[in-house]
């Protein structure tokens, strides 16, 4: 029996390593097959090659930086009169125009300083025309003056021509008076003439004196109203300037933006005191153009 187990294992042995042999020789074919697969797939496409022509021009550059904006223009606004802030007209962080309201302080003061002033040029223009109509009064009294002269002037011509007159006619009767050719009541007459003739004369005197002095009287009113008229224009003037000061001190009261932009907080409260010398209320900001500003960077934008 032993035998017999002996005799059929070595034909088992060699059909067996048979086996195991093809086995290995199949898969030695099939991996060198895979590796030459591979090697094909693996084999690179020729690559696709562009031509342009060289030129010669301006690129632009392009670079990327973190960075803080900031207006071109940043106007601080402030107030330009010392009064109550009575109202805010914007909203903070909006788009405002040129011109357009921002704050306004109570402007009672102001319009109470104006109304004053234009009392003040009121008042100064009467006297003007006070002053004016003094001058035309001192003028026709100038006139009238002149007038009564010259009328004065006249009797004292008319008296002394009367007075030669009836000196002469005492010198003709005195010595006739003394001869007995004439009565002694016709030198008395003459002399009496004489003596009246020469007071008509002293009374013209006085009266060419009288209106002489009406004229100086008159002069000097001139004079008076004159300088009057001068110191009630410049009154006038100083009053118009108040008025204007006191007109553009009232137009303070209404704080405009200066410049389209962005109007940012405020600093200040509707009720404080605000004075020329006060922060500024706030400040806005041009958007169109804007500064960039990059620590990353050389330089600003």
């Amino acid at each position: 029996m032993s035998t017999g187990l002996q005799r059929i294992w070595p034909k088992h042995k060699v059909l067996i390593s048979t086996i195991i042999g093809a086995i290995v020789v199949i898969l030695a074919s099939l991996i060198v097959a895979g590796r030459s697969s591979k090697a094909i797939q693996a084999a690179p496409r020729p690559l696709d090659v562009e031509v342009a022509r060289v030129e010669q021009r301006d690129v632009p550059v392009y670079s990327e930086w973190i960075g803080t904006t900031d207006g071109m223009v940043n106007a601080d606004i402030k107030a330009q009169v010392t009064g109550y802030l009575l109202r805010q007209d914007y909203k903070e962080g909006s788009f405002v125009r040129k011109g357009q309201l921002l704050f306004e302080i109570d402007p009672r003061p102001f319009q109470a300083a104006r109304d004053q002033a234009n009392g003040q040029v009121a008042q100064f223009q009467g006297q003007l025309e006070q002053a004016n109509s003094q001058v035309t009064q001192a003028e026709a009294q100038v006139a009238q003056a002149n007038s009564q002269i010259l009328q004065s002037q006249a009797q004292l011509a008319q008296a002394q021509a009367n007075q030669i007159k009836t000196q002469l006619d005492v010198n003709k009767y005195a010595p006739l008076a003394e001869q007995k050719a004439v009565t002694q009541q016709d030198l008395d007459n003459a002399v009496q003439a004489n003596v009246v003739a020469k007071a008509q004369v002293e009374a013209a005197r006085a009266g060419v004196e009288t209106a002489r002095a009406q004229l100086r009287a008159a002069n000097a009113q001139i004079g008076t109203a004159k300088a009057a008229i001068a110191t009630a224009k410049g009154q006038i003037e100083n009053a118009k300037a108040t008025v204007m000061t006191a007109e553009l001190n009232l137009g303070f009261t209404r704080i405009i933006s200066p410049i389209d932009g962005i109007a940012g907080i405020a600093q200040a409260q509707v009720g404080n005191l605000i004075s020329t010398t006060s922060a500024p209320l706030t400040t806005v900001s041009t958007v169109d153009p804007i500064k960039v500003f990059s620590p990353s960077a050389s330089s600003s934008i």
